[in-house]
């Protein structure tokens, strides 16, 4: 699970894990998924969005929201339904 947020993005520590991850879902060996800090820093929010190498990892994969109390409790359980 990547939590994403600027101060993730611009992290260089978090760049290596996210990178390291990533290969292992390219072989199938692990699944990713991107949860959404900050309503205001999504892939689809304007004007500032995930961009850069984080925007291409999301690229067009499914992410949750939570950035609330209430979207948080959604997450957590379509998050342990996907792992189920």
């Amino acid at each position: 699970v990547v939590c994403v947020s600027r101060a993730y993005k611009e992290s260089g520590n978090c760049r290596l894990e996210a990178e390291y991850a990533h290969s292992f879902k390219q072989r199938g060996a692990l699944k990713m998924l991107f949860v959404m800090c900050d309503d205001g820093y999504t892939t689809v929010s304007s004007p500032d969005r995930v961009s850069g190498w984080l925007g291409i990892m999301v690229g067009a994969d499914l992410w949750y929201p939570c950035w609330g109390e209430s979207e948080a409790a959604k997450t957590a359980v379509a998050i342990s339904n996907k792992l189920n």
